[in-house]
């Protein structure tokens, strides 16, 4: 949704009070295949996999780094907070601890790749 607003160039809010991780699938399954076919060289346990993060991004953080890699007007992105935009609760705060397993590239640079490859 954020692609296809910030492409048709319409203002909208994302919100600034919600933290999470942002995971491109294409890495994940790369790394999850990395863990299932090297399984006796990882512990047993739950795995938590996602693109690195220094600390956690807001969804408006994520709309901001979306916009700016596809090189758009980041003004077109308003902060706001999730009770005055969402009509559905969800947690304030998502992140997964991911200190054992495969490490992923960094976040935004996953984003930007992705991008690149979807929308040229």
């Amino acid at each position: 949704m954020v692609v296809e607003l910030v492409r048709a160039g319409k203002p909208f809010t994302a919100v600034t009070d919600q933290w999470g991780e942002v995971t491109w699938t294409r890495q994940l399954a790369e790394a999850m295949q990395s863990l299932v076919f090297d399984m006796p060289h990882h512990p047993a346990g739950v795995y938590h996999l996602t693109n690195a993060s220094a600390q956690p991004v807001s969804k408006y953080e994520i709309a901001v780094a979306c916009a700016a890699a596809m090189g758009a007007d980041q003004a077109l992105i308003v902060p706001g907070e999730s009770e005055a935009v969402l009509t559905v609760q969800r947690p304030r705060y998502s992140h997964l601890r991911t200190n054992k397993g495969a490490a992923l590239p960094p976040w935004y640079e996953a984003l930007s790749e992705y991008l690149k490859q979807q929308y040229g």
